[in-house]
């Protein structure tokens, strides 16, 4: 462990794009020169020596490393040091948004004992927030390569925010975004009723698709048919609730969608999980 966070060319590589790119703070210099007994001491140190608000963001490095490590030992799934930046940025603000603690005020999640909370609310939080206790929730989206390549992801979530079912899956040359998060929300549809799921809400950051299943103005031709066949799929549930959602607040969705890239078949995720969702 401490010569993964410590000594690895890839996480000394990440601390740097993130130093370069994003302005975090770099390694101290005497941290080369720790005496790396075990990482519960040396954490000690840091907590000691980093002021608090660089250490919170060390530790989210290193969190993510250890993500990433897990990832290609047990999904043969590899990160680059610049990819790997960009998420940790990128959670990193989600975070924060989350929190709404700033960067010095997170180290009271990581160093008290606190309740674990679910986000408080989505919309023009952009954060997602969990159903009431009698539904659940599907997120869907669509991905879209430079390369017209496309591809879909959704996820389904209870009242505790626990993963019922994820799915993705590539969808080869697609020339309109619409299509793939149409496909992806009628998947989704589809695998809640798998679930024997009675009340549902359908939220996605997708205006069109959106509108289109409320029946706010009229689908486009590329994707009636299947509105047309998710309002008949929606008739099986007693309570159905559409709405939209800022990208934001649509984050697993849009982290799963990208995925899909990689899984040129239907691929489905369900308890027990080998990969990490974020919120």
């Amino acid at each position: 462990m401490c010569q993964l966070c410590f000594e690895c060319p890839f996480t000394i590589d990440v601390f740097s794009y993130l130093a370069d790119m994003f302005k975090w703070p770099s390694l101290p210099i005497w941290m080369s020169s720790m005496e790396l007994s075990s990482f519960l001491s040396t954490l000690e140190v840091c907590h000691s020596k980093l002021p608090l608000a660089d250490l919170t963001q060390f530790i989210f490095v290193w969190w993510h490393v250890w993500s990433f490590r897990n990832k290609v030992i047990f999904s043969n799934e590899s990160t680059s040091f610049m990819q790997g930046s960009f998420i940790i940025n990128s959670f990193v603000k989600n975070w924060d948004k989350a929190s709404g603690a700033r960067t010095e005020e997170l180290h009271v999640h990581l160093f008290a004992t606190t309740a674990k909370k679910l986000p408080p609310c989505s919309g023009p939080n952009l954060i997602w927030a969990p159903p009431s206790d009698n539904f659940c929730k599907l997120n869907f989206d669509g991905s879209k390569v430079a390369n017209i390549q496309a591809s879909y992801g959704f996820v389904i979530r209870n009242n505790l925010g626990e993963v019922l079912m994820a799915s993705v899956k590539a969808l080869g040359d697609c020339h309109n975004i619409i299509l793939a998060e149409a496909m992806s929300m009628y998947e989704g549809i589809s695998g809640a009723i798998s679930l024997r799921i009675s009340n549902l809400i359908i939220e996605g950051d997708n205006l069109t698709v959106i509108n289109s299943l409320k029946h706010r103005f009229k689908p486009p031709w590329l994707i009636a048919n299947i509105i047309c066949d998710a309002d008949i799929l929606l008739d099986r549930f007693d309570a159905v609730v559409i709405q939209h959602c800022f990208r934001e607040a649509n984050h697993t969705a849009d982290f799963m969608a990208h995925k899909g890239h990689l899984f040129p078949n239907a691929f489905f995720w369900s308890p027990p999980y080998c990969i990490d969702f974020p919120f």
